[in-house]
């Protein structure tokens, strides 16, 4: 009964199948030319720079970013060091105890 059921659903399968492009079929000359002008390559973007932060540095919100990424990471080759939530709080570490 499964035999003929299998073979039931591989026919039915096939049989719904469409035709496909012919994967080895080459273009034209005029083909390529026309898919050539059609694709046209994406302007070069560069990122743009973080803004510097024009405040002078906290020392208390220094030593806070410095206990949370401390709290987040713990030992420095233990699991929770190649987390999400250590790499933001390194993130911000840095970014508040940058001069």
């Amino acid at each position: 009964m499964r035999f003929a059921l299998c073979t039931l659903l591989a026919l039915s399968a096939t049989s719904f199948a469409q035709p496909a492009a012919d994967p080895g079929r080459r273009l034209s000359p005029e083909e390529i030319k026309r898919l050539d002008s059609e694709t046209q390559p994406a302007p070069p973007t560069e990122a743009a720079p973080p803004k510097p932060a024009n405040r002078p540095r906290d020392p208390a919100a220094c030593d806070r970013a410095r206990t949370n990424y401390t709290l987040m990471c713990r030992a420095p080759s233990s699991r929770q060091s190649y987390s999400r939530e250590c790499a933001e709080a390194n993130d911000i570490y840095e970014r508040a105890c940058r001069p």
